[in-house]
């Protein structure tokens, strides 16, 4: 995946060193609250999906990828953006956004699914994205 830049972020594959603040915000109580796991997510765990992502492309049909959301002043992982393009409506995709606790609040769920909706509309040519 090509990295996708906005104003305030850098969107990009995972990377080994992303994982410790992957696990931090993912054991956030106010973080897993909504999501389908809980907080004893641990760095076992966290590199089992980063494995799970070798080889997965942004955009590929019925598999979820996930592109890490780095802030572009300070260089740190802030969140993570999900894409999965549906098996059987190729061109329909699922998105989703994950974000630490201390860096909700300030626009940055917003502006990396509107890049993300932005490829996937532009460059990927879907026509339809949701989320649940």
């Amino acid at each position: 995946m090509v990295e996708i830049v906005t104003e305030r972020l850098r969107l990009r594959p995972f990377q080994a060193d992303d994982l410790p603040a992957f696990v931090a915000y993912r054991s956030e109580p106010k973080v897993a609250r909504y999501q389908s796991w809980d907080t004893a997510y641990s760095l076992a765990v966290a590199e089992r999906f980063l494995a799970s992502q070798a080889g997965v492309e942004f955009g590929a049909r019925g598999e979820w990828v996930q592109v890490a959301v780095i802030d572009q002043v300070s260089g740190t992982l802030c969140g993570d953006c999900a894409v999965r393009v549906v098996a059987d409506q190729p061109t329909t995709a699922e998105v989703g956004v994950t974000l630490a606790a201390d860096r909700q609040g300030f626009g940055f769920a917003t502006e990396a699914l509107a890049a993300v909706i932005t490829k996937l509309f532009d460059e990927d040519g879907l026509h339809r994205v949701y989320a649940q």
